[in-house]
């Protein structure tokens, strides 16, 4: 009788790998974690090439202007100037345009469509004074009861030139803590004949100054002398519609004459 053999025994190497291959068939998933996250991350790379480096190179075409023309004609709904980069949307630096800026009296400059929009905390700056209206007469013998008196009751002018000076005097009140201060606005007639008689060549001749129509006014002396006051004035003047005219510049074709300013979309 031959004597008892015991059984070869296996590697232990062997037997591990016996047990991960046993395991990895009780649960497939288990071993392709890896594998099935590559697509994943190929996406989502993807996705920041799109979101952030061609917003970006947009930001480089509005600066260098020479590849805007080609993203343009490849796309016909591409616009560089009407959808803004992803640096400008982070750290809300567009700057305004020359067109769009307004200046102040410290020499910042703001956007002007902001500046608009802030200008007034109410809507009406003069209740009951309708822009729209225009007043029945001629210069000088308008009817009154169509004109919008101003801030101070003592100053009217047409209606139109009212309420777009009256919301200028809240950004001036902003600035500088105080409502604009006027010696003249609208004059009647007799008033030009008086003014006339008193300024000689100074005045404009009575029935043809812009006074007489209500969109004209004087500011007090102290307004065109302060140089903020002055710098302000020139500055924002012209978003409201309002300017020292030309002939009335130092050097123009009429009288110096830095306190008369009219409303010029009149």
């Amino acid at each position: 009788m031959e004597p008892h053999r015991a059984a070869p025994v296996a590697p232990i190497a062997d037997s591990r790998r016996a047990r991960r291959i046993a395991e990895q068939e009780a649960n497939p998933r288990r071993g392709s974690t890896f594998s099935r996250w590559i697509p994943r991350i190929g996406v989502l790379a993807a996705m920041s090439a799109i979101t952030i480096v061609v917003p970006l190179s947009g930001a480089l075409e509005n600066a260098s202007g020479t590849l805007g023309g080609a993203a343009a004609a490849a796309n016909p709904w591409y616009s560089a100037r009407s959808l803004p980069t992803t640096l400008e949307v982070v750290t809300a630096t567009v700057a305004p345009t020359r067109e769009d800026a307004v200046v102040l009296a410290d020499g910042s400059v703001v956007n002007r469509d902001l500046a608009l929009a802030s200008r007034s905390f109410t809507r009406d700056p003069l209740p009951g004074c309708d822009a729209r209206k225009r007043p029945r007469g001629t210069n000088g013998l308008l009817d009154v009861n169509d004109l919008c008196p101003l801030w101070d009751r003592s100053q009217q002018l047409r209606a139109d030139a009212a309420v777009s000076l009256a919301v200028m005097n809240e950004g001036f009140r902003a600035q500088f803590g105080r409502d604009m201060c006027l010696s003249d606005s609208y004059r009647n007639l007799y008033e030009q004949r008086v003014t006339k008689a008193r300024k000689g060549y100074l005045a404009a001749t009575p029935g043809e100054s812009n006074h007489g129509w209500g969109i004209a006014v004087d500011f007090c002396q102290g307004e065109t002398t302060t140089s903020a006051v002055w710098k302000w004035l020139h500055a924002n003047g012209p978003v409201y519609g309002w300017a020292n005219p030309d002939w009335a510049l130092s050097g123009g074709s009429g009288p110096h004459e830095p306190w008369h300013w009219e409303y010029t979309a009149g």
